[in-house]
């Protein structure tokens, strides 16, 4: 099926909607980039919080905190995060090596932004939930550590909300 100008539909929408598409590019480029950044910097600091052991090592080496229960939920929390971010920053480094096809934009495109975002958020959390565990372990009163959740929780609804999707 042609137009009068012997177009098919398929070529009279990519000649339309070109500029959307460029548009629709670089909006991508830049959220997957400043995403990206975002995610390394934690992914970073959740590296060096799994050599960092709270509390600090007795004489012989061994972490002061290694029988604590919440010790064991601590490093469990710091690989959530450390994985999370991974996960995030493959997402977003594979958005911007992307070809930017037209089809790319209906499903690949928006599918690997949703996973590179909720794997940010789980990092987010994960983390937020790692520094409330690290001031637990240092024996820290219980109203500053509920001080510490509020903090958190403050500080992940403020990314959540400011996301510009």
């Amino acid at each position: 099926m042609e137009n009068g100008d012997h177009k098919t539909p398929s070529e009279l929408f990519t000649e339309k909607h070109k500029k959307l598409r460029e548009d629709g590019e670089e909006w991508m480029k830049e959220t997957a980039t400043s995403c990206m950044v975002v995610t390394t910097l934690i992914a970073t600091v959740a590296f060096a919080a799994a050599f960092t052991t709270p509390g600090g090592n007795n004489d012989t080496g061994v972490p002061i905190f290694l029988k604590d229960g919440w010790f064991t939920v601590f490093f469990i929390s710091d690989a959530g995060a450390m994985f999370s971010s991974t996960t995030s920053i493959m997402m977003f480094l594979s958005i911007l090596t992307a070809r930017y096809a037209e089809d790319d934009f209906l499903f690949s495109l928006p599918a690997k932004l949703m996973v590179g975002l909720i794997h940010s958020l789980l990092q987010l959390f994960a983390w937020s939930f790692l520094t409330d565990l690290l001031f637990g372990l240092q024996g820290r009163k219980e109203r500053d550590i509920a001080e510490t959740c509020c903090c958190s929780c403050l500080a992940s609804n403020h990314f959540i909300c400011s996301a510009k999707l």
